[in-house]
């Protein structure tokens, strides 16, 4: 080999070497560039466990479970649970085809609603409210309207009794309901507030004046009294007029039927006509929270100071043209600091 070719030779294996070694060298940073993002993640994971090892060891920590503890078994207040009970209509016949299968109701069914209505109050309602409050008394309101009557040629008939032996009927029921309720709820005090209907009228329209005189259902609550005049645990409001009034606690409650309450047809909804009457019936006699049915329709108007009942015996023929009714009755509770904290609906089918 002449001495010119190995001259070439030489001087490429000299050029040669620096970029070998310069590529091992970016291998070798790339290689440290990646455990350094390795370690990094190593140590945020180990950031992160000892984060939650600390979590555990605290709730482990008897100091935080007797604070805890201390929390739950603070102090229940004090609240009374009010009952509504309007609207039974119980001699009533409504037809499945009459309300395109929606309902069907007649005594037999008013039987098994009221039933259905004293084991849901005393076993749903009174449970679930007494976990946050203590309730030792209840209010029970008696609304008016137990039965039909005749005032209507259809009601005539079509109703599957004559007026005083639906009389006769929705106090036998009222009977065993208020001694259900006695015996089971275990309150220490039970108040019944009595409201007379406008279907429960002896008189072609509703008298304003000696209402309560022309009326069945005075009839039957004179009874029902004198059957519990005895009774340690019950006693009676009952007013000469259409509004009842009751002190619960420091607030005044205004019970009445409704049927002073112009809905006209719901077009507005409930909420308008109703605070419309209150704030009237507040001029002469102002009250904080007022109780009413008659619509047939729940409304929990808590916050405004209301709470509309619904019916025992749900859609009939003549509501449809205003929408279906849920059959139920209605359940409000009264707290002695908070005032009326809420009120919900007892289903009865």
């Amino acid at each position: 080999m002449s001495r010119s070719k190995r001259s070439e030779i030489v001087a490429e294996l000299t050029e040669a070497e620096p970029i070998d070694h310069q590529r091992a060298i970016r291998r070798q940073a790339v290689t440290i560039a990646e455990q350094r993002r390795t370690i990094a993640a190593l140590y945020q994971a180990l950031d992160r466990a000892e984060s939650e090892r600390d979590v555990l060891l605290a709730l482990d920590d008897p100091r935080q479970r007797d604070e805890w503890e201390r929390t739950k078994r603070a102090d229940k207040g004090e609240a009374t649970a009010v009952c509504l009970w309007s609207d039974w209509h119980v001699e009533q016949v409504v037809t499945r085809a009459e309300t395109n299968g929606i309902n069907e109701w007649g005594p037999k069914h008013a039987e098994r609603a009221v039933k259905m209505l004293i084991d849901r109050t005393c076993n749903v309602m009174l449970p679930r409210y007494r976990m946050a409050a203590k309730i030792d008394e209840l209010v029970v309101w008696l609304g008016g309207d137990f039965v039909e009557n005749h005032n209507r040629d259809e009601q005539k008939a079509r109703n599957a009794m004559t007026p005083i032996r639906a009389a006769q009927f929705a106090e036998d029921l009222l009977q065993s309901a208020l001694e259900e309720i006695t015996a089971r709820s275990n309150a220490k005090r039970i108040t019944i507030v009595t409201s007379t209907g406008n279907h429960d009228r002896t008189t072609e329209k509703t008298w304003a004046s000696g209402r309560n005189d022309t009326s069945l259902a005075t009839l039957i609550y004179d009874h029902l009294r004198k059957l519990f005049r005895k009774h340690p645990k019950i006693q009676w409001q009952a007013e000469e007029g259409e509004l009842s009034y009751l002190n619960v606690y420091d607030f005044k409650c205004r019970f009445v039927h409704g049927d002073s309450i112009k809905y006209r047809g719901g077009r507005d909804g409930l909420c308008g006509p109703a605070m419309i009457q209150k704030r009237k019936w507040d001029e002469a006699n102002p009250a904080d929270y007022m109780f009413f049915g008659d619509k047939h329709r729940f409304d929990p108007g808590v916050t405004n100071g209301y709470v509309a009942n619904g019916a025992l015996c749900g859609t009939a023929a003549y509501s449809m043209r205003y929408g279906a009714n849920t059959a139920c009755q209605a359940f409000a509770v009264i707290d002695r600091k908070r005032g009326m904290t809420d009120a919900t609906q007892v289903f009865c089918r």
